[in-house]
């Protein structure tokens, strides 16, 4: 099992060292300039404070757990300005900010495999923060293609980020890279949905190597060519 009290470990430092003046729990219905230039501020003062912390994080996953990618991963201003300025529904601002400071996961195991270890990762979660898991290895309620297990932490206070944890299978990572770079910011992206759906049924559909056999599966070898944390895998988002 991979040793998740190091990641634990992590966000509790951030929590404790990393406070802002943000009321996370309030709700909005429209985000003003002023305070998206206040979570903007917020969100570079985290990766100032705890990139390193982060960054050396990694290097201890990846060097030792050779089917587990780890990423540390972030908003970067123009996506986070769009999601924040295209708000229309009332909600805690800890909803909308979920996705803007977080880690990911890439393991090589399969989609029923998740759930445990997601779970297994929230074993830990201390008694002071909030954590929750967020399935969506169904799809989402209005299927785009993307697919995993996400889990949401967040302190009491809410005067911090919430920290998204994403576990994704190889599978889900060729796939949701793809979408979220291709498909899901085309102009276009209504139209292409039925597209992004059909790739994610023609994946899982790929056929696999005998088991007897020691070539690795096509999947695998896509995966390690193009998206692997070997080939740059991109933590600004």
């Amino acid at each position: 099992m991979l040793p998740f009290h190091i990641l634990w470990e992590a966000i509790v430092t951030s929590y404790k060292t990393n406070q802002t003046t943000i009321n996370f729990a309030k709700k909005h219905k429209v985000i003003e300039d002023d305070l998206v230039s206040s979570i903007i501020q917020a969100k570079d003062d985290v990766i100032f404070e705890f990139l390193d912390l982060f960054t050396s994080l990694e290097e201890e996953f990846n060097s030792i757990y050779t089917d587990t990618d780890f990423l540390f991963r972030f908003k970067q201003d123009d996506s986070l300005t769009t999601k924040l300025k295209a708000q229309s529904e009332t909600r805690q601002l800890y909803k909308i900010c979920n996705d803007v400071i977080g880690f990911r996961f890439i393991i090589k195991t399969k989609s029923d495999d998740l759930l445990s270890i997601a779970e297994e990762f929230i074993k830990n979660c201390p008694n002071d923060l909030s954590c929750r898991i967020h399935d969506q290895s169904g799809g989402k309620a209005q299927n785009d293609g993307y697919k995993g297990f996400h889990v949401y932490v967040r302190n009491h206070q809410n005067n911090a980020f919430p920290i998204e944890i994403q576990f994704w299978t190889r599978t889900d990572a060729l796939l949701n890279d793809y979408l979220h770079g291709n498909v899901y910011k085309a102009e276009e992206r209504d139209k292409l949905i039925a597209y992004a759906v059909e790739l994610r049924d023609w994946l899982k559909k790929l056929p696999v190597p005998p088991e007897d056999s020691e070539i690795k599966s096509y999947e695998d070898y896509l995966y390690e060519k193009a998206y692997s944390m070997t080939f740059g895998y991109e933590r600004e988002e």
